[in-house]
């Protein structure tokens, strides 16, 4: 499939009946433009050559012996491939200091050495740290030997496990209880190059619209339509941006899908629009289960249609979910999706923005779903033991299509609780009902960061915590973690305490203001990101082992709660009881994010948490853009790019692509500033596709300990330029609710800035910045 991407198919032999088929679904890179291999013939072994890594396979048994072109070992098969009836499974062996990350949506600390887990996407209220099956299934891991990464996709969609070591420290294995051995190895100089390559295999996160990256709000439910309303005013009288409103399961007719319940939302179209004059966008929920009756005209279409899984003597299977007893599309039917998608329609003319698909494992009451039950399988034909782990994936393809049919050249924006590999093609994702907790909150975020390594970088989870009643320390923990997180909602359960800031009172109130400022001051920061995500398949939320991985310490399970955002943020979630917390940094200079304060890297420090100041810090070399608050990412900023630079004793270099379009979905008109800073210059090269950039001046602040007092003198090519020297705060103080607050602790992170500003329409494609 490329030089460092090599597919590893087998069956047990040519007649073997029914014969295994290949998954349809998740692979979509063409196999037009692959190498040509060629053969070596050795006495014990056949040498596989073609690829930018060696490949040996042993002549007796089949077994592959992975290595760099100079001979080191990359990944060695143990046992091999092996079948035990209809199961399939490869064993490989484990050096002693291999690590593995991955597998997406999984509980525990992302090291998953000396761990076991299985596939088989479960409705899982409430599920505790020790799950092991959730709502999603993304069989990619990345390894680790002695500095050698590697990956590994087993794209096999019946229920598969996956074991590094957890019965011995021996070998690993993945394995499926049937169908075909089929994996695609691929090689990398970092997990960046892997991520890459799993992203041309199997697609990109598409771009998403810039409503989608602020806050989203939402609770099982919000109704009637007048609450609506109160929830969009009081957000704006809180002074809390915010963009998103959530329609849960209420604002139907009796649960029944693409219907609104008139008594409730008698006109739902003036609803939005006044929404929207207020700033905000609508998401509704629509689950897969459709309410069997003859009178209920979706129903009825599709059971003419034969749109629905069905027993093997045709008739659909039928459970029970919201609705009562319901029938449930078939996805993998092609004609299904494009029915189902036509649905949209009306919603999107009624001025729904997004799409919420929930309930799609699929999940029903009181019953498992029959292995008997049939998928079309794009009309090859098979059972529910291979089709359940993409009826999520394949639900959010079809409604990703219908958003898109229905919109006139709009970005879609789909969220799934339930997906496969190369979901990400469709729909954000989040993690499904979990618990008002510290131990979730700190799992979640770690479940945010393998779905990032795990090739999906658009995710979330629910803010507070969708089950049980948390404090309000808990809920300002929370908010504050997750305001640097890709995907940020707030949630609640029915008859529970209300997920809205300012039910928590007036302190939290503050801080969970001060930190969805922050995160709309850093959407060009975001955005940039999420472009990166879509062309290189690069994490968001990265864990730490991407630029660190030779560091011990990253993989210690004291510390791979901490994330980076993009290169250069570090952000240390810790719990809400914690003042102080032990957090590691990584080898290099340091800065506090609010105060500037320099901190010594490859150590572990003990910081100050306090509630309303989550530990933050930026790599010397980073580069932040930032712009003004606004209230919502529709309203415009004040026409100021800040770019905060923060310089080092050791002049670390950094650089960074600070990206906007027009958010259209086909061929969308760009601008991108290219930013490289290296010890006392900034680089600035403009490229544009049609698109200009929308602010009217670049700011430049120095930040770190050669930067505040030392800037004397800058020029842009040459041209002197104006240093001024101001005031900023990232965060505002904390009304004194006590007397921490009152005694100003960590209230007064006011710095001392020089800068300079440089007026856009003075650049030429490329300038040079120079200070002393």
């Amino acid at each position: 499939y490329s030089d460092y991407v090599l597919r590893v198919t087998a069956r047990l032999h040519e007649e073997q009946n029914p014969t295994p088929k290949a998954n349809p679904y998740a692979v979509i890179q063409s196999e037009d433009n692959r190498g040509e291999l060629s053969f070596e013939e050795q006495v014990n072994y056949c040498q596989i050559n073609g690829m930018k890594f060696s490949i040996q396979m042993e002549a007796d048994n089949g077994r592959l012996t992975f290595s760099t072109l100079d001979g080191r070992v990359i990944n060695a098969d143990d046992f091999g491939i092996l079948w035990n009836g209809e199961e399939v499974g490869c064993y490989k062996k484990i050096h002693a200091e291999e690590r593995f990350v991955g597998l997406g949506e999984k509980t525990g600390h992302l090291n998953r050495r000396q761990t076991a887990f299985s596939n088989w996407n479960t409705d899982y209220l409430g599920y505790p740290e020790s799950a092991r099956e959730l709502y999603s299934t993304i069989p990619f891991y990345i390894g680790c030997n002695d500095g050698l990464w590697y990956g590994i996709f087993f794209d096999n969609t019946h229920r598969s496990k996956f074991n590094f070591g957890a019965s011995n420290h021996r070998f690993a294995y993945f394995s499926a209880e049937a169908g075909l051995m089929d994996y695609y190895f691929i090689h990398g100089e970092n997990p960046a190059a892997i991520l890459s390559e799993y992203k041309n295999l199997t697609g990109a996160t598409p771009m998403p619209p810039k409503w989608a990256l602020g806050l989203q709000q939402c609770r099982y439910s919000y109704y009637p339509d007048t609450e609506f309303i109160r929830l969009a005013q009081t957000y704006r009288e809180k002074d809390i941006p915010c963009d998103v409103l959530y329609y849960d399961i209420h604002y139907m007719d009796k649960y029944k899908v693409f219907t609104w319940d008139k008594d409730r939302f008698p006109d739902p179209k003036r609803l939005n629009q006044e929404l929207k004059e207020l700033g905000f966008h609508t998401v509704t929920i629509v689950d897969p289960g459709i309410k069997e009756d003859d009178n209920y005209p979706i129903h009825k279409e599709g059971k003419e249609g034969n749109a629905y899984l069905t027993y093997p003597d045709g008739s659909p299977w039928t459970a029970d979910v919201w609705p009562g007893k319901s029938s449930f599309p078939d996805y993998t039917k092609p004609s299904t999706r494009s029915w189902w998608a036509s649905q949209f329609s009306q919603l999107k003319q009624d001025g729904v923005a997004g799409f919420w698909n929930d309930m799609n494992e699929p999940a029903s009451w009181g019953q498992d779903t029959p292995n008997i039950v049939q998928f079309d399988w794009e009309g090859e034909g098979t059972s529910h033991k291979e089709g359940r782990n993409v009826y999520g994936m394949q639900m959010s393809r079809a409604t990703y299509e219908g958003a898109r049919q229905a919109s006139s050249g709009e970005r879609p924006f789909i969220l799934t609780r339930a997906t496969y590999a190369g979901g990400q093609r469709f729909a954000a994702k989040w993690t499904g009902d979990n618990v008002a907790s510290n131990e979730h909150m700190l799992m979640g975020s770690r479940m945010i960061t393998s779905l990032g390594l795990s090739g999906f970088p658009f995710s979330g989870y629910d803010v507070g915590g969708f089950m049980g009643e948390g404090d309000k320390e808990l809920f300002a923990r929370w908010f504050s973690i997750a305001a640097f997180s890709p995907f940020f909602r707030c949630h609640k359960m029915i008859n529970s305490n209300s997920a809205e800031p300012w039910t928590y009172g007036e302190e939290v109130t503050e801080i969970a203001r001060n930190y969805a400022k922050l995160r709309y001051r850093l959407m060009p920061l975001l955005y940039s990101l999420f472009y990166k995500a879509h062309i290189k398949g690069m994490p968001i939320q990265r864990s730490l082992c991407m630029q660190y991985g030779q560091e011990e310490e990253v993989w210690s399970q004291a510390y791979d709660s901490q994330f980076m955002l993009g290169d250069d943020l570090l952000i240390c979630p810790v719990a809400s009881d914690q003042n102080i917390s032990k957090i590691y940094l990584p080898k290099g200079d340091w800065f506090d994010f609010y105060s500037d304060k320099h901190y010594d890297g490859g150590q572990v420090h003990l910081v100050e948490s306090p509630l309303h100041r989550l530990p933050v810090f930026v790599r010397a070399g980073g580069i932040l853009p930032m712009q003004s608050s606004i209230a919502h990412t529709g309203e415009d900023h004040d026409g100021t790019l800040r770019l905060h630079l923060y310089l080092g004793d050791d002049q670390a270099e950094g650089s960074l692509i600070v990206y906007d379009d027009d958010e259209k979905l086909e061929n969308p008109k760009s601008v991108s500033l290219n930013l490289s800073l290296n010890g006392n210059s900034l680089t600035m090269a403009k490229e544009s596709n049609g698109h200009y950039l929308s602010f009217e001046t670049i700011r430049l602040y120095w930040h770190g300990k050669e930067g505040q007092e030392s800037i004397h003198g800058c020029t842009v090519d040459g041209q002197d330029q104006l240093i001024k020297r101001g005031n900023l705060q990232h965060l505002l103080p904390i009304s004194n609710f006590d007397p921490f607050y009152e005694s100003g602790e960590g209230q007064n992170d006011i710095l001392d800035l020089h800068h300079v500003d440089i007026p856009v329409h003075s650049l030429k494609n490329q300038v040079t910045v120079v200070w002393e």
